[in-house]
């Protein structure tokens, strides 16, 4: 029971004149007391989160400047690198609305990729909602920094609590510094683990060197992690899970006049196996840059992951398979019967009627069960 919580103060009337026992003037004074220390404590944590939200704005502002920045650069440099045309796909964006609508795929643009879509999931952390209507991870779960055991009321334990308006932000940090958390969670009824995800906050405010999970044999690197700075969500073939995972970050640095500060901040990991839906179709727009038309494709590839865990003779049915369309549905292109990737050199592509428009298909499929497979981009070149 939260000791925070009182009852709502009773209306309660007295005669004129009407005998009145200590104890209810004991009981009265004893429910505003408990009303008006919950009303403190309430103002001491909106205080705190109300700090906590201004340093959020403050270095979001500053790291997004500074990759906007850094965007443009690169952006000036391919416009001005030759008569390449070249389109990339992303799905940090929203599909555009004339493509076909996505099939049993999750478009998590969060993490800028696309998977299976979850038709079940088993989180592997146990939370409650207190009082205050926040939502907290339960006493049997445990985070220790570097080897020390935090107290249950470190910021820490905001970044699993499954909701994303509350985070953790330490500018302290040395520059160059490295932190080591590990999440310890209590045995669950499922001991397997398929789906982990990180999130830093402020956007890019430290660099995710190291995702693992603990298995019976020791940690274990999560399948598909790569170093980052952006939020990532990784999927791989279910691995038994001996209830920890831990987290490895580097701080960021961020310049305010001549003060450079170190920072580290998470809004939010999670930890789950997940089933998925047997297959699902995605759609991309391809737009010729400018009055151009598609002519012939010369170069095609992308970037996706499938667990390396999952066996060749798995791979009878393709996971992936990707294939530019007419608008009318008519195949250009397809990463089975085409060559692929398409490199420079290889013979191109040719690209009927010059069109202005074509559509990027996507297929994914299963190779195992709860296994999906994560595209993250493609990347086009055209004359």
């Amino acid at each position: 029971m939260n000791q925070y919580r009182v009852d709502p103060l009773e209306v309660q009337t007295f005669p004129y004149r009407s005998a009145l026992t200590s104890d209810d003037l004991n009981r009265r004074i004893d429910q505003l007391r408990q009303g008006v220390l919950r009303a403190i404590l309430r103002g001491q944590q909106t205080r705190s989160y109300l700090h906590e939200s201004n340093l959020a704005v403050l270095y979001t502002n500053a790291l997004v400047v500074a990759e906007h920045n850094a965007l443009l650069k690169q952006l000036n440099a391919i416009r001005t690198s030759g008569s390449t045309k070249t389109l990339h796909v992303s799905f940090y964006e929203s599909p555009d609305p004339s493509v076909p609508a996505d099939v049993n795929i999750l478009r998590d643009r969060l993490y800028g990729q696309l998977s299976l879509a979850e038709t079940a999931r088993w989180d592997k952390i146990p939370t409650y909602t207190d009082a205050f209507d926040n939502v907290r991870p339960r006493d049997t779960v445990s985070i220790t920094k570097d080897g020390a055991t935090l107290d249950r009321d470190h910021p820490l334990f905001w970044s699993i609590n499954g909701e994303i308006d509350r985070f953790w932000i330490d500018d302290s940090a040395d520059l160059g510094q490295q932190t080591v958390i590990e999440y310890a969670m209590p045995a669950g009824i499922r001991s397997e683990i398929n789906s982990l995800a990180v999130v830093p906050f402020p956007y890019r405010a430290c660099r995710i060197i190291g995702l693992d999970y603990k298995a019976p044999q020791g940690f274990r690197s999560a399948p598909g992690f790569v170093e980052t700075l952006d939020p990532i969500r990784v999927h791989f073939v279910p691995g038994s899970f001996d209830n920890t995972a831990r987290l490895t970050l580097q701080a960021s640095t961020v310049t305010f006049g001549t003060e450079l500060r170190s920072l580290f901040g998470l809004a939010h990991v999670e930890m789950a196996l997940v089933d998925y839906a047997s297959s699902g179709t995605a759609y991309a727009k391809l737009t010729a840059l400018g009055s151009d038309t598609f002519s012939r494709i010369t170069v095609f590839n992308a970037d996706y992951f499938v667990d390396s865990a999952v066996p060749v003779s798995d791979h009878s049915t393709k996971p992936v398979e990707f294939t530019i369309t007419q608008t009318d549905g008519s195949t250009v292109y397809s990463s089975v019967s085409n060559k692929y990737p398409l490199a420079k050199g290889d013979t191109p592509i040719t690209v009927t009627g010059s069109p202005t428009t074509l559509w990027l298909k996507i297929d994914l499929r299963e190779p195992l069960d709860r296994v999906s497979p994560i595209v993250r981009g493609a990347t086009m070149t055209y004359e």
